[in-house]
């Protein structure tokens, strides 16, 4: 079941202006907020285009709005709020039978070179393309915090 009501402004965008409260924003002033919101949710290599691409799945939206929506959430300091959305969504997005590909790991964007060194680190004969498969696994739980530490680690 999609929540359109998660996304504040999702689906509010029409022609030239946004509402927002009781303000008109021509679109100029919705397009920096909305950077103002993408970049919030990339601040601090918590969350990433997998994330994105989970969520917007869960909402019913495109990836774009997905980041605007999350990245609102963390400007009004709702982190806890969209962390448990995004836990859900990951739920809905496996027993879709979705998955994200190593190449939706972009905060920071992970090379080979990062797989072939994190499965040097994790050891027990693992190769740079189980590597990839744990990144992507991690991310998908929303953990490319956790991969960007080990990540540190093993350099």
């Amino acid at each position: 079941m999609t929540k359109n009501n998660d996304i504040s402004r999702c689906n509010v965008i029409v022609g030239a202006s946004t509402v927002m409260g009781a303000a008109i924003l021509p679109s100029a002033a919705v397009a920096q907020n909305d950077q103002a919101s993408v970049d919030a949710f990339y601040r601090g290599q918590k969350y990433t285009y997998c994330d994105a691409k989970i969520l917007a799945h869960f909402w019913g939206t495109d990836e774009w709005s997905a980041k605007i929506g999350a990245g609102e959430m963390l400007l009004q300091r709702q982190e806890r709020d969209l962390k448990d959305k995004l836990r859900n969504a990951a739920s809905r997005w496996s027993q879709d039978g979705k998955s994200c590909g190593f190449e939706d790991m972009d905060n920071p964007i992970y090379s080979y070179d990062d797989a072939a060194a994190l499965a040097a680190f994790w050891g027990g004969g693992m190769t740079p393309y189980d590597a990839k498969m744990k990144i992507v696994l991690n991310v998908e739980g929303g953990g490319n915090h956790w991969v960007v530490s080990e990540l540190a680690k093993a350099r």
